[in-house]
């Protein structure tokens, strides 16, 4: 079982940038510093973020930690099968309803839920399913009565917001976008942020816009993310089923072309 660091190696810090440079950068976990054998078991991992080691990630049951992967990407990487989850030391909160979330990822398969990060009681979340529907939920201490998950519709230029309850409240159509879908066993990048107004922006590894959305908040004020745990929304449902190679979380907005900047990085870093 493994408890690794995370420096970057294998030339993958590219034009002297690093994720790290925008500041605010509380999570970060970058699995290409995985040593091992294909297939060893990760019970540990090491946050490089300014958070520090208040947001390790461990898991103490070994039927449930995912592995090392040298195979699946072009970097070593943390496989999950679908019932593997890593937990955060403690659980981190977002503050000023701002934040940027990234994450590359190879699924096994894009049409079952594939859960990136969330919360014990999975009332906050960010993944996505059926090839084109990244879904959030930005509940933090809202209690009881959460938000509703905001499903974004990637493969659409036009009502990028999918309504699963039909009630109409999102309709985005004068938002263009470039519509994508992702695809199984494939690198992918995706970088999400959140501003102030409640609107969520998704970027692709080709440096796209892919969808916009305006999250829903249910009447709460606090609707900043809480995550504690990573490859599932919460501790026992809906984890991933593939790969993930690096991961991170800003307690900020970045910009759109600081967003885009930071999707090349990775799509290049990452072979997406």
């Amino acid at each position: 079982m493994l408890g690794l660091g995370n420096s970057i190696t294998g030339g993958a810090a590219l034009s002297g940038f690093a994720p790290a440079d925008f500041g605010s950068l509380d999570i970060h976990y970058d699995f290409s510093t995985l040593t091992g054998n294909d297939g060893d078991a990760v019970a540990s991992f090491a946050n490089a973020g300014e958070g520090g080691s208040n947001y390790n990630l461990s898991h103490s049951t070994a039927t449930q930690q995912p592995q090392v992967s040298t195979d699946e990407m072009n970097l070593n990487s943390l496989h999950f099968d679908g019932d593997d989850r890593m937990q955060m030391a403690n659980t981190y909160l977002t503050t000023d309803k701002t934040f940027t979330f990234f994450c590359v990822f190879t699924s096994d398969n894009m049409a079952t839920d594939t859960f990136f990060a969330g919360n014990d009681a999975g009332n906050d979340q960010i993944g996505i399913f059926n090839n084109q529907n990244v879904t959030t939920r930005f509940n933090s201490n809202a209690g009881a009565s959460h938000n509703s998950a905001l499903y974004i519709k990637t493969s659409t230029t036009t009502g990028d917001e999918y309504d699963p309850d039909g009630d109409g409240s999102f309709n985005n159509s004068d938002i263009t976008t470039t519509a994508f879908t992702f695809s199984a066993s494939t690198n992918h990048v995706y970088v999400i942020t959140r501003d102030a107004s409640n609107t969520v922006k998704i970027f692709n590894e080709n440096q796209d816009l892919i969808g916009v959305g305006t999250s829903k908040t249910n009447g709460h004020a606090d609707t900043n993310f809480e995550v504690e745990y990573i490859g599932s929304f919460s501790n026992g449902s809906s984890s991933a089923q593939g790969t993930i190679g690096e991961i991170g979380l800003y307690n900020k907005t970045l910009s759109d072309s600081e967003a885009q900047t930071l999707a090349g990085y990775l799509a290049t870093k990452w072979g997406a």
